[in-house]
């Protein structure tokens, strides 16, 4: 325990920054040559300042990521079995249900522990309580989301942008991962 809290929680706030400025686009158009002329909102992407960014687990790690995140200007908001000790909370607000969670989070990054009864709890059902655009990040396990509705969300424009290093299956992960949209993807 520990040794990987740091890591993870940069690594999330990494995938939460690259989603929301839209860096893997960016790059793409670079290496591919589709680079033109400067404009001012050219790869701009959103600012991170004032977003809600809704915290699944907040162990260790959302812990972590909640401290980085209010450097940042972001709301930040969790949902955990309980709640937890003011001086643990970082001055994020408590939510009872990860419904109500879902629908106040424009990021919600999952930081769970893989366990049988949250197997699949990110499903179609729950991604449509996000704010419409909202950005997910998952840097917990793959199996904790639904990928199959997390790719109809990006393709319906539930949400707009996809941060992950975990996947379902992986190192052999869906090959849907290579083709979404406005999504930042490392491999675990």
């Amino acid at each position: 325990p520990d040794v990987l809290t740091d890591a993870v929680a940069d690594l999330a706030l990494f995938l939460v920054l690259a989603s929301a400025r839209g860096t893997s686009s960016a790059e793409a158009a670079l290496r591919g040559g589709k680079w033109g002329r400067w404009a001012p909102t050219l790869f701009l992407g959103r600012s991170l300042k004032g977003l809600r960014l809704g915290i699944f687990g907040m162990g260790r790690i959302g812990q972590a990521v909640a401290r980085r995140a209010s450097a940042f200007g972001m709301l930040v908001h969790y949902h955990n079995r309980t709640r937890l000790a003011e001086d643990k909370e970082y001055g994020a607000r408590f939510h009872e249900s990860l419904e109500s969670l879902l629908s106040v989070s424009d990021v919600f990054c999952v930081c769970a522990p893989s366990k049988p009864q949250l197997k699949g709890s990110i499903n179609v059902h729950r991604l449509a309580l996000l704010p419409h655009g909202a950005i997910v990040v998952n840097v917990a396990r793959g199996d904790l989301i639904d990928e199959a509705a997390l790719f109809a969300a990006v393709r319906d424009g539930c949400v707009g942008a996809v941060g992950a290093d975990v996947y379902c299956g992986e190192p052999n992960i869906d090959a849907r991962w290579m083709e979404l949209p406005n999504a930042t993807r490392l491999p675990h």
